[in-house]
């Protein structure tokens, strides 16, 4: 909870006593409760644990609350879970300075309070703290926020604008390094250190500058120990003005006495790159500890993009090794716990056993950002600095153990690999250790010593394993895992998919109805899925439905298959034929020639038809002679011949019909 400045609340009451006297006498503001706001104690969560955090304002009262995201710059982008409630939940916070106001309400009169809540990637890293710069301590503040001359640089002390105490034992002095007063400014209510470059303004050594550095040598670098500097912070802009190959230092460097190159350190480019630049000595020949003879390793390590209103944390481990023959020497930078750059051949740090630290700084040393000498193009640049700390770690660092990742299996599968590994960031993994913290005696652990081993004869439970790594200078670190054994799960039959009859159409007919089905004896049928396998293009009106119109069909044979799909993922199929004809062509009637007519005299009384049949578009298949007319005594002796005989005729007159 942060210092109260209740200034709204009482200027609300003023406006109630003095400004609307006729009101002041209604019960609704003669009785009414004055609201008390208490957002509760201020927080710090570390991503790696957690990303909730719980508002409580139980000590507030009031008739209704209402709480907000009121960060500056930019929003922290989580959701309040009830934000009308004195106490709630907010989840899905990311890394940075996160700033929530409580409103209380009551008759009429409102007032509020602001909690600060840290987010912070991980947990310290192991060692102890020995420097937290202090952005409430009342000393930094009445330094670096004295406004008292916004356009002199003060050239005190090397450079330096005054000197202030931090509020640890023993107590350090830091440097101020700005071209102006105003190029730094501390909000210590919210956490934030503002460093500012500007155009119009640059220091007494000619370029513009913004940062802060240990005063007086009061700190530097002691070759044969550990340490590890944090910071943390962000870009308030991702635009910047640099052109060409320029760059300038920002946000963490160390730098040495004598030696004119910076010995480690952040650039940002012109391309918007954030670089890491590590110049350290040869560590051989006759060039050595002489200033001479300098190695530069450079790479890209994040981008002005990356922290564009968006916190991150850099921690820079370094041990420069010369303490005593044969101590290793290594540094290493990590983004948000991920290393981008390692190295621990060679000469960490300069020659000249001097080295020390600067923050928070921008530094544009060839005025290529800003210009120090012309206000008329109003350019201006600034960083965030969240937090600066200083750990000292012991000679040895601690390794990290990795379990791998949690597993689940379902019986009869009875075993499974545990995939551990080790680092460590000054030294190597000596050992691995193996064992089963809890869950069911059944286990056997192959190879306990080795970081990958199989693990047999696991029944139904939960099991807890947990791997040991120890490094070659005794020190030990452990990570465990979990393993869920499920019990075994009867076998699910595959359902029945019935895609119904072929079908054979004729066109112009184009369109089907498919009509199929699903059935399955152990569950039920959860979805359908039609897919044409074979023939030319068609639509399927609905893929997902059992029974659905098929259009656009064309001369051919098409397949469709039918997927059912059960309630346990198991899958049936089934497929039908669907033929579609070409259109029938008209056929042309076929030409009948029955033969001329004839007369006979009895008693001759047979004669003989002689027909014939004609088709221009096929042939002919059959013929049939029949009596039309005439007396009944007559036979046809092959009535399906085109030539036949006809007897037992009689007087009278017949006709015959082919």
């Amino acid at each position: 909870m942060l210092l109260r400045k209740p200034m709204k609340l009482l200027f609300a009451l003023a406006l109630i006593i003095f400004g609307f006297p006729a009101r002041a006498n209604t019960p609704s503001s003669t009785n009414a409760a004055i609201p008390i706001a208490n957002a509760g104690s201020d927080q710090t969560i570390y991503l790696s644990q957690t990303s909730t955090v719980t508002l409580n304002g139980s000590a507030s009262s009031g008739d209704s609350y209402q709480w907000t995201d009121v960060s500056t710059d930019y929003k922290s982008g989580a959701s309040i879970t009830s934000p009308q409630s004195p106490v709630t939940t907010v989840t899905g916070l990311n890394q940075g300075v996160w700033y929530f106001q409580l409103a209380v309400t009551s008759g009429g009169v409102t007032a509020t309070d602001l909690v600060v809540i840290k987010v912070n990637y991980d947990l310290p890293p192991p060692g102890t703290l020995i420097h937290s710069f202090n952005l409430n301590d009342p000393g930094a503040l009445s330094v670096i926020n004295n406004r008292s001359d916004t356009t002199t640089f003060y050239p005190v002390n090397n450079w330096t604008y005054g000197q202030f105490s931090d509020t640890h034992t023993p107590s350090w002095d830091w440097q101020v390094f700005r071209d102006r007063s105003n190029g730094m400014y501390i909000d210590g209510q919210r956490g934030k250190m503002i460093s500012t470059i500007q155009d119009g303004y640059k220091g007494s050594d000619g370029y513009p500058r913004a940062e802060i550095s240990t005063a007086g040598y009061n700190f530097t670098i002691d070759t044969s120990k550990t340490y590890v500097f944090e910071w943390k912070g962000y870009f308030p802009q991702n635009y910047n003005y640099l052109t060409s190959w320029y760059q300038i230092l920002t946000m963490f460097q160390i730098h040495s006495g004598t030696q004119v190159p910076t010995v480690f350190g952040f650039d940002l480019d012109a391309s918007g790159n954030l670089i890491l630049g590590d110049v350290y000595d040869d560590y051989s020949g006759t060039n050595y500890g002489k200033g001479t003879g300098l190695k530069t390793g450079t790479q890209n390590f994040s981008t002005l993009n990356n922290f564009y209103d968006n916190a991150h944390t850099i921690r820079v481990t370094v041990r420069e090794g010369r303490g005593y023959n044969g101590q290793t020497a290594f540094i290493k930078a990590e983004l948000d716990g991920v290393v981008k750059y390692y190295r621990n051949t060679g000469q960490v740090g300069s020659s000249s056993w001097d080295d020390y630290v600067k923050f928070g700084g921008l530094y544009d040393w060839n005025s290529a950002m800003v210009s120090g000498s012309s206000l008329s193009r109003g350019r201006i640049f600034q960083l965030v600095t969240e937090g600066f700390n200083i750990y000292l770690s012991g000679n040895n660092q601690s390794p990290k153990a990795n379990a791998g990742a949690n597993q689940s299996i379902t019986l009869p599968i009875n075993n499974i690999t545990l995939s551990g590994s080790g680092t460590d960031p000054d030294g190597t993994i000596s050992s691995y250790q193996w064992t089963q913290l809890s869950g069911p005696s059944s286990g056997i652990i192959k190879n306990s010593n080795s970081a990958l081993t199989t693990v047999s004869g696991l029944t139904q439970g939960v099991y807890q394993f947990q791997l040991k790594v120890t490094d070659n200078q005794g020190a030990t670190a452990t990570n465990t895992t979990l393993v869920t054994v499920d019990a075994a799960q009867a076998l699910n039959k595959v359902p029945v998919a019935n895609a119904g009859a072929d079908q054979t159409i004729t066109l112009p007919t184009n369109t089907i109805q498919l009509s199929g089905s699903g059935k399955d004896t152990d569950g039920t049928v959860s979805s359908y899925l039609w897919t044409l396998i074979s023939g030319s293009a068609a639509t399927i009106s609905n893929i997902s439905s059992a029974a659905t119109k098929v259009t656009g069909l064309t001369q051919g044979t098409y397949k469709f298959e039918l997927s059912v799909t059960d309630d346990k993922g198991a899958v049936g199929k089934d497929t039908v034929k669907v033929i579609v004809n070409a259109a029938a062509i008209a056929n042309v009637a076929p030409v009948a020639n029955a033969g001329s007519d004839q007369t006979i005299i009895l008693p001759n009384n047979t004669i003989s038809l002689s027909g014939s049949g004609k088709d221009t578009d096929g042939t002919i298949s059959s013929y049939l002679w029949t009596k039309v007319s005439g007396p009944a005594s007559v036979s046809i002796k092959n009535s399906s011949s085109p030539g036949t005989p006809v007897r037992s005729l009689v007087e009278g007159v017949y006709l015959f019909e082919l």
